[in-house]
Formats: C-alpha cells, sequence, structure tokens
C-alpha cells in the first residue's frame, strides 16, 4: 500500500528501524499505437515547415526534405537505428521544454545523447569502437604467412613518381607525406610495427603495381642458348609463360595476398587499398573483378561515413576524408557504368562538398594534389550520366525528335568545357598543346579530356548509325539528313582529337600502353572513323576526311595494333572488332562500286542486322543495361 513519505511503512514500524524511502524511477507503458502516431506528427511537421527546425528532425533528418531541391535521398537514414528512434521519441516528448528538464525527464538521456554522438561520429578510423557487442571471429583477425620481396628502394622510387605522375592529379589515393614517409620508414626500418602492417604492404604494392604498369618497353629477354643468337621480348616471367607479360602483375598478386576483407572495424586504409586495386584491375581486363571491388570499397566509405561532412577533425583530416570519398565515388561510377549498371549512388546522395585547397595552409597543400582536376572530374561525370541516360532513349526513339533529345547534354558538355579554368582549357585541334605538355598534370589533364570527348562520341554515335541507316536505305525519311550529318561531324571531330591525344601521348612515352581506358578510347575513336569510311563508300557526304586525317587514322589503328601484341588483352578484344567492321567497309565499297556508287537493295539484308547489333552490343557500354 502506498503512504505519505513522512510516514514509515509498518513494517519498519515493527522492526523499530528506521524507514527509508528508495528513489524510484518512475515506469511509463507507452504503447505502439501512440509511438507511431508520434512518429507521424513528426513526419507531417517537418514536411510542413520550412524554416524552423526541431531537435528531432535533426536527428530523423533521414526523412528530412532533400537538399539543393532535388528528389534524390540521403545516403544514411539514423532514424533507422533503435538508438536513434529512442532518442527522437524522447526529443519529440519534450517539444518546447529546455533541454536540460527532458534530460532530467528520461534517466541516461545525456549519456544516450554522447553514446549517439559517437556511433555517428565521422572520424573515418578504425579506432573509433563499435557501439555494439559483437562476436568476436578467430577470423578477423586471423592471417595467412607470407613473404613480401620488395623491389630496390631506388626502383620503388621511381615506380612511385611514375604513378604520381600518370594519375596522382585525378584522384585522391593518400596522404602524400605520410605515403613518402613510410615508404622511406619501410626500407630503412623493414622490422618496425608500420613496416609490417599488412595493409599498408597492399596498398605500397598496389601502387608499385600501378606504377610499373606505365612501363613503356618489355624487358628483353637475352636468349644464349647454343644455336640461338637472337635477343627477344621477353613473353613473361619465363620463356614458357601462358600468360602475357604484363607489368606489375607481380606486385599486384603479392597486394591481393595481403588484402583481408574488414568486418566490424574498418578503417580508411582499406578504402584507399580497394580504390587502388580497382585501378589495376583493368590492366588485366578483369572488369568484373574491378566492378566488385569498387563497390566493396564504397561500402566501406559509406560505413565510415565519409560521404558526410567529416565531425571535429582538423581541416587537412576533413579534406582526405572528403577526397578519398569523391574519388570512390568516382571509381564506383566509372565501373558501373563500363557494367551497364547504375552507379550505387548519385552526386546528390552525397553530403560532402567538392575537393577544395582553401582551408588548407601550404604546408598541408603538400599532402595533397591540385583539386582542380578532380573537380573536373566530378563535374563531368554528372554530366556523362546524363550522356548516357539520354543515349539509352535514343536507342528507342523514331529520331524526328533526336536534336531535341540530345539538346541539353550537349548544352551540359559544353558549360563543363567553359568553366574549366584557363590553366586546364586546351583545344586539340592540332595535337596537345605545348602549354599542357610543360605541366606536371599533363598525363592526367590527357585523361580528363580523353573522357570528355568519349562522352561527345557516346551521345553522337546512335545519330551516326542513323546516319548510316540513311544512306544506305534502311530509314526512307531523310528531312533531317543535314541535321544528322551536322551532329555526326562532331563525333567525328570528338574522335580525331582523342586519336591526337593519344598519338602524342606514344610519342612521348606517356601512353598507358597496358591500361583498359587508353585502349578504349582509342579504339572508340578509330571505331567512329571507320564508320565515316564506310557511310562515304555507300554516298559521300560532307564528312570529309582528308590525307592528314587518314594518315592520323593509320598512326591510331597501328598504335592499337602495338597496344595488342605487347599484351593488352582489352585491345585485343578491341582489334577483333575493328577488324570485323572494316571488313564489312570493304565488301560495302566494293559491292557500290559494282552498283553504279550504290549499295544493292538486297545488301541491306545483310548489313542492317550488323548495325543493329554493333549499336546495341556494348562497344562503350551497355546502355540498355544501364536504363
Amino acid at each position: 500500500m502506498p503512504h505519505p513519505p513522512d510516514v514509515p511503512c509498518q513494517n519498519c514500524v515493527s522492526a523499530s528501524t528506521s524507514c527509508t524511502f528508495p528513489a524510484r524511477d518512475r515506469n511509463i507503458i507507452v504503447s505502439e499505437n501512440y509511438v507511431r502516431s508520434l512518429q507521424a506528427r513528426l513526419e507531417t511537421a517537418q514536411s510542413c515547415s520550412d524554416v524552423s527546425t526541431t531537435p528531432a528532425e535533426g536527428l530523423l533528418r533521414g526523412l528530412g526534405r532533400p537538399k539543393h531541391g532535388t528528389s534524390a535521398a540521403k545516403l544514411s537514414f539514423e532514424h533507422a537505428t533503435s538508438e536513434a528512434f529512442v532518442s527522437g521519441l524522447k526529443k519529440a516528448g519534450t517539444l518546447g521544454r529546455d533541454s536540460d528538464a527532458a534530460n532530467e525527464a528520461i534517466p541516461g538521456s545525456a549519456q544516450l545523447g554522447a553514446d549517439m554522438r559517437s556511433t555517428t561520429s565521422r572520424s573515418g578510423r578504425s579506432d573509433n569502437p563499435s557501439q555494439y557487442d559483437y562476436v568476436a571471429l578467430e577470423f578477423d583477425t586471423s592471417a595467412t604467412s607470407i613473404a613480401i620481396q620488395l623491389p630496390p628502394f631506388p626502383y620503388a622510387t621511381q615506380l612511385v613518381q611514375q604513378f604520381e605522375s600518370y594519375m596522382g592529379y585525378e584522384y585522391h589515393w593518400f596522404l602524400r607525406r605520410e605515403f613518402h614517409a613510410t615508404l622511406e620508414e619501410t626500407y630503412r626500418f623493414p622490422d618496425s610495427p608500420r613496416s609490417r602492417n599488412r595493409i599498408w604492404l597492399c596498398k605500397l604494392l598496389a601502387v608499385l603495381a600501378l606504377g610499373e604498369s606505365y612501363n613503356s618497353h618489355k624487358p628483353p629477354l637475352i636468349d644464349l642458348t647454343v644455336g640461338r643468337s637472337c635477343a627477344r621480348d621477353r613473353e613473361g616471367p619465363s620463356e614458357h609463360a601462358k600468360t602475357p607479360y604484363i607489368p606489375g602483375a607481380e606486385f599486384f598478386e603479392q597486394a591481393l595476398s595481403l588484402f583481408k576483407m574488414p568486418t566490424e572495424e574498418p578503417s580508411i586504409e582499406h578504402v584507399e587499398a580497394l580504390n587502388l586495386i580497382t585501378f589495376f584491375s583493368y590492366s588485366l581486363n578483369r572488369r568484373k573483378t574491378a566492378f566488385m571491388y569498387a563497390g566493396m570499397s564504397m561500402r566501406i566509405a559509406c560505413t565510415l561515413m565519409l560521404h558526410k561532412p567529416a565531425g571535429q577533425v582538423s581541416a587537412p583530416a576533413a579534406e582526405h576524408q572528403k577526397r578519398v570519398w569523391w574519388t570512390t565515388y568516382l571509381l564506383d561510377s566509372m565501373t558501373s557504368l563500363e557494367m551497364g549498371i547504375r552507379a550505387t549512388f548519385g552526386a546528390l546522395e552525397a553530403e560532402q562538398s567538392q575537393p577544395s585547397d582553401e582551408q588548407l595552409s601550404k604546408t598541408d597543400q603538400d599532402d595533397f594534389w591540385d583539386a582542380q582536376i578532380l573537380t573536373a572530374h566530378l563535374n563531368l561525370d554528372s554530366a556523362r550520366r546524363l550522356v548516357l541516360e539520354t543515349v539509352g532513349l535514343l536507342h528507342d526513339a523514331d529520331f524526328a525528335g533526336f536534336k531535341r533529345a540530345i539538346e541539353v547534354p550537349l548544352q551540359e558538355l559544353e558549360k563543363w568545357r567553359l568553366a574549366l579554368p584557363n590553366s586546364s582549357s586546351f583545344d586539340f585541334s592540332s595535337g596537345i598543346p605545348e602549354a599542357m605538355l610543360e605541366q606536371p598534370s599533363m598525363r592526367s589533364l590527357a585523361s580528363l579530356f580523353l573522357r570528355f570527348h568519349q562522352s561527345y562520341i557516346l551521345l553522337t554515335r546512335p545519330v551516326f548509325f542513323k546516319v548510316l541507316g540513311l544512306v544506305m536505305g534502311k530509314d526512307k525519311d531523310t528531312s533531317a539528313l543535314d541535321d544528322l550529318i551536322a551532329l555526326s561531324s562532331q563525333c567525328l571531330e570528338a574522335a580525331k582529337c582523342n586519336m591526337r591525344i593519344l598519338t602524342e601521348l606514344s610519342s612521348r612515352d606517356k601512353l598507358a600502353k597496358y591500361g583498359f581506358y587508353d585502349a578504349m578510347h582509342l579504339f572508340s575513336a578509330i571505331n567512329i572513323f571507320s564508320l565515316t569510311s564506310l557511310v562515304n563508300a555507300v554516298r559521300p557526304l560532307s564528312l570529309t576526311q582528308d590525307a592528314k586525317d587518314l594518315a592520323l587514322h593509320c598512326s591510331a589503328r597501328q598504335l592499337l595494333m602495338t597496344m595488342a601484341s605487347c599484351g593488352n588483352l582489352a585491345s585485343k578484344g578491341y582489334v577483333q572488332m575493328l577488324e570485323e567492321i572494316e571488313r564489312i567497309a570493304d565488301v560495302v565499297s566494293l559491292q557500290s562500286q559494282q552498283n553504279g556508287g550504290s549499295a544493292p537493295a538486297s545488301f541491306g539484308d545483310e548489313i542492317f542486322p550488323w548495325i543493329d547489333s554493333i549499336d546495341t552490343s556494348g562497344f562503350f557500354l551497355d546502355t540498355v543495361g544501364y536504363l
């Protein structure tokens, strides 16, 4: 029976002892329907209010309005966790009250708030302990025994410099000063804990692999066997190797043997390692492998909340996390589009701002590459996604409104070009400008413009096939022929720009001879040029090709053949497709000459299915699958 607090209970009176009245927490029973009604009221208030923001809205911001006026949802939904829900419910029941009073009303709320702040910490470091208990497995810490043989220090330094020269400026792979300091420590003190750290060694070996992949020449194998006096290029690690020699492959396999998928305690170094592994996978033409590694990297980055602005960390640390996130984002986008699949996330789903050097001191800037090229890549990626969506729609269109359909992506590409700073804006009508060749970021700038011109090719390529169908009689409506030819000319000019860039890179030993993207861009450009010859063979139009263009095409074609003969597997596949296109072009040209300059009507039955097949065969990517 309850009794007044100042009156002892009967049991204490009988026992002649003092009666104590323990302070008891008040038990509040809340029905599930009431909880749901509170949540519904919060969501309603949130959607109706354009000015005020309540504390509950801050915690349940995953249900809030999208940023920038778009319909894109954020990546994180903190309200989905039990801790966030309880905290949100606590605040929902105390709207309008003083926060201190609310903390007193629900015991332990202050600690819960601290726990929530810790749980949502975005430090991105593995030393941030999990806020829940989990079962530890022996697998978490198990590791295979392995011995790593690093190259001599001068060669390792050369490979790192080569890596940075070719691909350092367009992405953010690691903190530069920390990487170089740890590299030196590894060679000076190989038994130190840092030198023996597996994820560090994995990153180092992946960088060495990428650096070596840009070697221009294969090491010669000089055979002094009796009866043989010639020196031959090495075809692999040994004379009887079954696979072609791929520079960097041995380093890469060692890197893979060291990498272990993190479980409950990932770190930003795992993201860095996976990004490097993703990129080298393309040198082996392992496109599905690259796609899967990029997906793993993106998942870990999101687990570390790298897509959100950093918490209480220094400006360099915040910028590092931001740039690692955007590098991961770009690699996920690139690998997804090459597979004909939508990228995991859209740009507006992330809450990070774009890379910037403004908050970095001059000393801190030594840890980073110039943010301008990475930012340009991000902006181009957004335009590229729009291009691909448009291309997918053009496949099913009747092309009556083709000009209107591609107008917006063409404008976006032009906006991107005009927005470039003067130091990064160039014209390639006569090759690579001297001002660009003199820049240390030249190779990264070349990659940037190769992707820009490739976007033009992707957008106008379906239009080019429409021209091919018109001149061969597949389509009867020729009212839009002039506009189609004008757009096809833009496609051809973009292709010639890429051929000029790649042939000049080769002449200066700056071509990624074993690289996937250089091979793809080269084939795409040659392919358009070959199809132009096919059109002109049937019906000469204004898609002219002068002697200079023909010489450029010949040089580019020979370069692709050289890349294939060196062991670039992507190039080998492209050479096979190119030879098929050229075979068809030769047949069409011969048939046209025999029929007075026009293809016979029956020939369409053979070539039209071929046109349809190569228009959707995934030469660049499967845009149908993408949509």
